[in-house]
């Protein structure tokens, strides 16, 4: 074998990965759904990192990203609102998170009949506005995922 054949190998290698696309550069624009619906804080930390991981993974200009929550699900949205009269470090959290999400672009949708059933209205949810209240959040994931939303369920 010529010696110049390995050095050219390892020359293009050199090459490859240096002009080849990183990070989020390399995933193609990303629909995608997370349903939370459990009320267990520490569970609902892990999925808002989850969600944050995600996005930096894939960019916040290369996906479209929503958060249903329903059900118990509907504590995500209460503890940072309670935040605002308590100094709750995990409500604080979740609720810098939350703002950092929504800057880039995440929606956060609350299933009417939820908000219903617990007697809330959407200002009793941290940042909550009344287009993000949707009738149903078990019908908005079905109708999500016929839009071509990928469904997560951390």
């Amino acid at each position: 074998m010529n010696a110049a054949v390995p050095r050219l190998l390892w020359l293009l290698c050199a090459l490859w990965l240096v002009v080849a696309p990183a990070g989020a550069g390399h995933y193609v624009r990303q629909r995608v759904v997370y349903h939370i619906n459990y009320d267990d804080p520490d569970r609902q930390l892990r999925a808002l990192s989850n969600i944050g991981n995600h996005l930096r993974a894939v960019g916040p200009d290369n996906i479209d990203l929503r958060v249903v929550v329903h059900g118990e699900g509907v504590s995500l949205l209460r503890r940072p609102a309670e935040a605002l009269h308590d100094s709750l470090d995990a409500a604080w959290g979740m609720r810098r998170m939350i703002d950092a999400y929504r800057e880039a672009s995440v929606r956060f949708l609350v299933g009417r009949a939820s908000l219903r059933r617990r007697g809330l209205r959407p200002a009793d949810l941290y940042g909550v506005r009344p287009e993000d209240v949707v009738d149903n959040g078990i019908a908005e994931l079905v109708r999500l995922q016929r839009a071509g939303f990928t469904y997560l369920k951390p």
